[in-house]
């Protein structure tokens, strides 16, 4: 199963047709349409893509994302305190601090737009 595949499960499993998973990464939908459509190009979804399906569904496990291995959602943690932030196995530091920098950076875009917009 390749990861355009899995990425169809997600949106099968969250209950999103291309436009409204589109809608959820904040992503033109053409872009999801050449990734995941029928008569779409079968892109490959890019870093900044797959990082914000990670960003947009925290219970996807991206171990399974990547490579197909393990099951798609992330098992919760009862013992988990709710102050502390979740890690798991599947995410690196770096991975996480990535993450966030990419989500940053689409916070700085979009501030800008509406400054310029007013």
């Amino acid at each position: 199963m390749t990861i355009n595949n899995r990425l169809i499960e997600v949106m099968n499993a969250f209950g999103l047709n291309k436009n409204q998973f589109a809608v959820r990464l904040n992503v033109h939908p053409t872009v999801v349409h050449n990734i995941v459509g029928d008569k779409g190009r079968g892109n490959k979804p890019s870093f900044d893509f797959i990082s914000k399906v990670m960003y947009s569904f925290d219970s996807i496990n991206g171990h399974w994302l990547l490579t197909g291995k393990g099951n798609m959602l992330l098992e919760k943690k009862d013992s988990q305190a709710p102050d502390e932030l979740p890690v798991t196995s599947d995410k690196t530091a770096l991975e996480m601090i990535r993450d966030l920098s990419a989500e940053n950076a689409l916070l700085r875009r979009e501030i800008e737009e509406l400054k310029r917009k007013r």
